[in-house]
């Protein structure tokens, strides 16, 4: 059995169908969220996903193809890395 859950403390959520099930960690709307509201869960996770992505980055250079490394970096790299940013961080502007 794991450690136990940071909000053991709390109450069951009952509805007239059952128990709400009490997660850790849950993804709403493509921003990862855990209990403690911290962002080390999102930024792994949108880390991984930029990281995947970059391969491809490296290929379209060695393919010699330099006028679409910035269309694919914009539409396909920073579109993850920009995703909900405002969400985490308010101060953010799309010209940032």
């Amino acid at each position: 059995m794991g450690p136990p859950s940071k909000t053991s403390h709390l109450r069951l959520l009952q509805l007239s169908t059952g128990h709400v099930e009490r997660v850790n960690s849950v993804i709403l709307l493509g921003i990862n969220l855990d209990a403690d509201f911290s962002w080390k869960f999102h930024v792994e996770a949108i880390t991984s996903k930029a990281t995947q992505r970059l391969y491809f980055l490296k290929q379209l250079r060695r393919a010699g193809v330099p006028q679409a490394l910035l269309h694919f970096y914009t539409a396909v790299i920073r579109s993850v890395l920009d995703y909900a940013a405002p969400v985490w961080n308010p101060a953010y502007q799309n010209t940032d």
